[in-house]
């Protein structure tokens, strides 16, 4: 059997269009998931580093209040301090030490967040080799924009991508949807060998060749109403995927200028 379409109305090149644009979707939201994992990862790093110099803090805080008391304490006993300084550090000293509880388990949460994100056993250990005290970057005083559309950035954020294919795809649908008013012509061809036998089983002399060849159009002459109702309801997508689209770019745009304050 063979068949061959000729003429299809553009109904081909539009489905194409929007598979096309279904496969950047997928690639964005691939690259978008990785650079989020990345993302967690770094932010989880820095967060139980962050709760290891709070846990050094609070200790030496704590170190600290111990030593004041010890002092007050000698000062009480020498008769040069009284009972009432004596007791403002001691309470001064036991405030701090839930605080020191408080951190260690902090940190603590954050190495196990750190492990469930690296896939390490809770029971692993786990050494934190970056500095705090190191430089950060400094942020940049402009934005990464290509393009401007009036007041709006053009970004090349992931979310802004996926809208953009997003759109494609409702565009091709509806290129596609409106390809359905248009007739289809194919080329069809069937060769078979047939046997006719006289008894139970058929000898090489009873075979008879079959081989048809035709073309075939097909025109949609009434639809009921169907036609009109899925080109309205394809223009109404592609309406709603081109707001989706400036509104993701305003997003966008809102969010990069919040990272770029939050870096600083």
């Amino acid at each position: 059997s063979f068949s061959q379409n000729l003429f299809s109305g553009g109904r081909i090149g539009a489905a194409r269009d929007q598979a096309n644009a279904s496969r950047s979707v997928a690639e964005v939201d691939l690259a978008s998931a990785r650079a989020q994992v990345m993302l967690d990862v770094v932010q989880a790093y820095y967060n139980a580093a962050l709760s290891a110099r709070l846990v050094e803090i609070a200790e030496a805080t704590y170190q600290q209040a111990d030593a004041t008391l010890s002092m007050t304490r000698l000062g009480f006993e020498a008769g040069t301090q009284p009972e009432f300084e004596l007791l403002r550090a001691q309470v001064a000293r036991d405030n701090q030490r839930p605080v020191v509880i408080r951190s260690q388990s902090q940190r603590e949460i954050a190495l196990l967040h750190l492990k469930q994100l690296l896939n390490l056993p809770p029971t692993d250990g786990v050494v934190l080799t970056t500095a705090l005290d190191a430089a950060a970057p400094p942020a940049p005083d402009h934005l990464p924009v290509v393009a401007t559309t009036g007041d709006v950035p053009l970004l090349t954020r992931a979310p802004e991508r996926d809208a953009a294919f997003v759109l494609q795809q409702s565009e091709a649908a509806a290129a596609l949807t409106r390809a359905a008013r248009l007739p289809t012509a194919s080329l069809t061809s069937n060769y078979e060998e047939v046997a006719y036998p006289g008894g139970v089983f058929p000898s090489f002399g009873d075979l008879r060749r079959n081989w048809t060849i035709g073309a075939s159009v097909q025109v949609p002459v009434l639809t009921g109403g169907r036609q009109r109702a899925d080109e309205a309801i394809a223009r109404a997508d592609t309406r709603q995927a081109e707001a989706r689209l400036r509104l993701t770019r305003q997003q966008a745009a809102v969010d990069t200028r919040t990272a770029y304050e939050e870096l600083k």
